[in-house]
């Protein structure tokens, strides 16, 4: 019912509906361990990262290690997903089910824009999908089905940590030493955002490992992106104030130097990937962000890219995307309107 109603815009229902199965079906031990878990990853994934969260719920706590570091179970400890007893549904209830709705109310708070919501429910899902990986799978058939899920939920804990990222200054050195700015050559520069924006690229490059072509796509994009973000929080940078008036002209020269550097590494990294796109005929949203983004930079550079053959093949790979979106556009309305006359008679 509560598909139903999501496929029908009704958010509110589906959601309330979710909840109640979740409240009927997931056991109390495993909706502690959860809250639990989602508090300790907003403690910490701003300043460490998903594959230190991943380390921590992958390890099981022992005598010799504190408790507030390792938040894994042993095997048998977590035989509490469901509940005991559950009716005559019992039969239809599994761990991935729990999941798959854990997953469902994520991508609800994500389409309503509530953000906090959404963190905390993608928390959830990262933390059910790796103790289900460690302790419930015993064969690969049943690590099919996880696998999606989860590169979702990293992503979206990547995301989380781009927004921190996209707050930050752009500071080009620690300390305004003059002499130090005067001698230093452009290639050895190593400003504090730069070692932060490896960071979230490191973070993105968790999603990889899971060999999930949506995500990884969307995952290699946005590591990409990051050395736009990094070229346009260095051009929009002020002087600070207190730098010596000799050495205010090779300052700006360097973080001019060094964003359009970020640039070129951009530019060839999306050439790359669009190319690659190309040559296995694939065409996906982000794949058309891609685009666009690499569009506008070589625009930018007074490059022409109607002389090169994959970018037509590109524009046709585009073309049919968006036939099949109308298509399948019309078709969803269509679905939408019997089912909702459908609810009506009963």
């Amino acid at each position: 019912m509560a598909r139903i109603y999501e496929q029908m815009g009704e958010d509110d229902k589906a959601l309330s509906l979710y909840k109640r199965y979740l409240t009927s079906f997931q056991s109390p031990a495993l909706t502690r361990y959860l809250q639990k878990g989602q508090v300790q990853i907003r403690r910490h994934l701003g300043s460490r990262g998903v594959s230190w969260i991943a380390t921590r719920i992958n390890a099981v706590q022992t005598g010799s290690v504190a408790p507030k570091l390792y938040w894994g179970r042993a095997p048998l400890q977590i035989q509490w997903a469901l509940k005991k007893s559950v009716g005559v549904e019992r039969e239809k209830v599994t761990e991935l089910s729990l999941l798959r709705v854990h997953r469902r109310m994520a991508r609800l708070y994500r389409k309503r824009k509530q953000r906090q919501e959404m963190d905390n429910a993608y928390f959830r899902v990262f933390l059910l999908s790796e103790e289900m990986m460690r302790h419930f799978v015993k064969t690969r058939r049943a690590f099919d089905p996880i696998k999606p899920t989860n590169a979702e939920a990293r992503f979206y804990m990547a995301e989380y940590r781009r927004k921190i990222f996209q707050q930050m200054p752009f500071v080009l050195y620690k300390k305004l030493e003059p002499e130090l700015i005067k001698n230093m050559r452009i290639r050895f520069v190593r400003p504090p955002i730069g070692e932060a924006g490896l960071l979230l690229a490191h973070d993105y490059m968790q999603v990889f490992p899971m060999k999930v072509n949506e995500w990884s796509w969307a995952a290699n994009f946005r590591r990409l992106e990051i050395q736009q973000l990094l070229a346009q929080k260095a051009l929009r940078s002020k002087t600070p104030p207190s730098l010596p008036t000799g050495v205010v002209a090779t300052y700006e020269k360097q973080v001019k130097s060094l964003a359009m550097l970020w640039l070129r590494k951009a530019r060839k990294g999306y050439a790359s990937i669009l190319q690659n796109a190309v040559k296995i005929e694939l065409y996906t949203p982000w794949v058309e962000r891609g685009m666009l983004a690499y569009q506008r930079l070589v625009s930018k550079n007074g490059g022409v890219l109607t002389s090169s053959p994959w970018w037509s093949r590109l524009l046709r790979l585009r073309e049919q995307f968006r036939q099949e979106q109308k298509s399948s556009k019309r078709r969803f309305v269509q679905l939408t309107k019997q089912m909702k006359a459908k609810c009506l008679r009963y």
